[in-house]
């Protein structure tokens, strides 16, 4: 299935190395192709990236031992990618980066470090010092995953500004709020999941305060009620597997249509987009499973004011284009983009 509609630019970020080209600007053609515009070599890993909403300046995680933050000046017409500057980030492994609701600060979490840092953006779009570090303790029962804290993502929650932290190591989530004279983080909530659950990426329903949360050592997703005093009440928990699947899986990125009617993550093992109805409360239906054609999709997009959904298969060097059908399910197109270990999709 192909469909009408303008191109659109998408940023794609890699596990390559500084040496090859792995930041790359790819276009989406009406027909559903997906084509090089640009690309960007001098960033090991950037695993994960942050456009502002004007699309001037693109942020990229280098998720190395020396963990740094980049920043880019962009050109959404011609894909054009010109780097400003590069923090360090105090900590090993950066694998989130995100940016304040009114985009004058940006976040970073260091999966390894066990910390999650703000920087100042600048009037130029260039990365300010180091403006504050909060370093996570602990651990929880899975050995081999949460010997020690692992933040996995950082965002600013919708309407407010309370940053909501993931930590899959110490199975927590972290409320901050600035309530400082000098903007220095305070705690204001810590939230329990399960035991060995690793809670990982977040998704906000668009015009409810639901909030819904992918763990991904036990492959489930969490949703949460936020009332209006900023307290998150847990609803559900559901698996993101068909039942009876017994292999090795852990489950990766999450999003929330547009509409507010579907919910998608991504299951790397079954290696399978999971699709949900989400009902008036909030709560989840599986509606069906859908294969990636590929392995490991650590991350997917849903392209805006489309039905395309672009999946990237991080182990079979891929990028699946898929279309959203009339009941919510994405259904191959039979297109695809080869690109080395693509692992984070953003359109601008």
């Amino acid at each position: 299935m192909v469909e009408s509609l303008d191109r659109k630019v998408i940023l794609v970020g890699t596990y390559m190395n500084a040496q090859q080209e792995a930041l790359q600007v790819l276009s989406l053609e009406p027909d559903g192709q997906l084509r090089q515009l640009n690309q960007v070599t001098g960033i090991d890993s950037p695993s994960y990236l942050a456009l502002t909403n004007d699309k001037h300046y693109l942020y990229a995680v280098s998720e190395v031992e020396d963990g740094a933050v980049v920043s880019y000046s962009f050109n959404a017409q011609t894909g054009d990618l010109k780097e400003l500057n590069r923090q360090l980030t105090q900590g090993a492994m950066p694998c989130f980066v995100s940016i304040d609701n009114h985009e004058k600060k940006l976040f970073v979490a260091n999966y390894m470090g066990g910390s999650v840092c703000a920087y100042p953006i600048e009037a130029d779009g260039s990365i300010g010092a180091l403006a504050d570090r909060v370093k996570h303790s602990s651990h929880s029962i899975h050995g081999g995953r949460q010997e020690a804290a692992h933040p996995h993502a950082i965002v600013t929650v919708p309407g407010t500004n309370e940053r909501l932290v993931t930590d899959l190591g110490t199975d927590h989530l972290y409320i901050y709020r600035n309530e400082t004279p000098n903007s220095s983080w305070v705690l204001h909530d810590e939230i329990d999941a399960v035991p060995g659950s690793g809670p990982r990426h977040i998704a906000f329903h668009p015009n409810k305060p639901f909030i819904y949360v992918i763990q991904e050592l036990n492959s489930t997703i969490a949703l949460y009620h936020r009332d209006e005093a900023g307290h998150f009440t847990l609803i559900e928990t559901v698996s993101t597997l068909p039942k009876g699947f017994q292999d090795e899986n852990t489950a990766a990125h999450i999003q929330v249509s547009a509409n507010g009617d579907y919910l998608y993550a991504s299951n790397r093992g079954h290696d399978s987009i999971v699709s949900y109805r989400i009902g008036e409360k909030g709560t989840l239906d599986c509606i069906g499973y859908t294969s990636t054609l590929g392995k490991t999709p650590r991350h997917f997009l849903l392209v805006h004011e489309s039905s395309y959904m672009l999946v990237a298969n991080q182990d079979s060097d891929s990028i699946i284009v898929m279309s959203i059908s009339q009941e919510g399910l994405p259904v191959s197109t039979g297109l695809s983009y080869a690109i080395e270990s693509p692992v984070c999709l953003v359109e601008a």
